[in-house]
């Protein structure tokens, strides 16, 4: 009869497999990490992953006697991994929303500039003077260095308070990720341990 791996020696295995597979998805999603569509298939990569290292150790806690502590230990590290791409998807989500919204203001201004441009581009065509408008279409003079300085303050300020938004929504997130997995622990405890055969049991074989 074989004798049953330490918990601590199979738990070390694992520990040493999931550091050889999390760099190698990580160096694999730098170079495309601009990619909104290259991200997302690097976050359901890893998902997966996550799901096949939670199942592979649950697989491996079945062969210990401290099952229990082996399988509450393969639950956090899934737990932890599944946390971390939450937290990326939403960044991701956050900057193409941000990134449509742009699109959209900047599809505007250009409309807009283009009706301002049409009755000057038509009366150029029939030799006519241009009409007046209220607001000229170009500045007599270069801003002043003042209110370039203001305008860069309020483009940073506004930068700063997207970026802490980004940053309490993921917060958020994160908590929201925790609440729904501690009460899906609290539905589903973990199984007790597997009983130790009788001295008896073992000298009959």
């Amino acid at each position: 009869m074989s004798t049953p791996a330490s918990p601590e020696r199979v738990w070390r295995a694992l520990l040493g497999a999931f550091a050889l597979c999390t760099p190698l998805l990580a160096a694999a999603a730098e170079p495309a990490a601009a990619d909104p569509a290259v991200e997302r298939e690097r976050i359901a990569a890893e998902r997966a992953a996550a799901q096949v290292r939670y199942r592979q150790a649950m697989d491996a806690c079945t062969a210990l006697i401290a099952i229990t502590a082996c399988q509450d230990r393969a639950r956090a590290d899934r737990r932890q991994a599944l946390e971390r791409l939450d937290a990326d998807q939403a960044a991701l989500d956050e900057r193409q929303r941000r990134e449509r919204a742009d699109a959209r203001r900047a599809a505007i201004e250009q409309r807009r500039a283009a009706r301002d441009l049409a009755p000057a581009a038509s009366a150029a065509e029939r030799g006519a003077p241009a009409p007046t408008s209220s607001t000229p279409l170009f500045p007599a003079r270069p801003e002043p260095a003042a209110d370039r300085a203001s305008a860069a303050a309020r483009h940073e300020a506004d930068a700063l308070a997207r970026y802490r938004e980004r940053q309490q929504r993921a917060q958020a997130h994160q908590l929201e990720v925790q609440r729904r997995n501690a009460e899906q622990d609290a539905r589903h405890p973990p199984a007790a341990g597997l009983p130790v055969p009788a001295a008896s049991a073992g000298a009959s074989r």
